[in-house]
């Protein structure tokens, strides 16, 4: 497990879960890969934010598809992004980045 003061020096952290993605139907087909990016705002503070591969409408706020009104990103603070990390081990198909 990463410390508390170790995370807090990444920029971001990105989950990526490819469980159900595949090569030829990642935009249009129903097997997307998805993101949800841990922003650091400062502070052990973390904006939440969500993404796919899909070309369909997404919403970067809440995670789901469509076009809707979602205002407030959700905010983190560093010990639960840390506990977010423990609980999703990497796998082959599921893992997280530190930028």
């Amino acid at each position: 497990m990463l410390n508390i003061k170790k995370i807090n020096t990444y920029k971001s952290v990105v989950y990526n879960d490819y469980r159900q993605y595949d090569s030829n139907n990642c935009h249009t087909g129903g097997a997307y890969a998805f993101f949800t990016t841990f922003k650091n705002i400062g502070g052990g503070k973390w904006v939440v934010s969500y993404d796919t591969t899909a070309e369909f409408p997404f919403c970067p706020v809440c995670g789901i598809f469509g076009e809707h009104d979602c205002s407030d990103y959700d905010i983190v603070t560093t010990e639960e992004l840390q506990k977010e990390i423990s609980a999703k081990p990497d796998t082959d198909d599921e893992y997280w980045t530190y930028e």
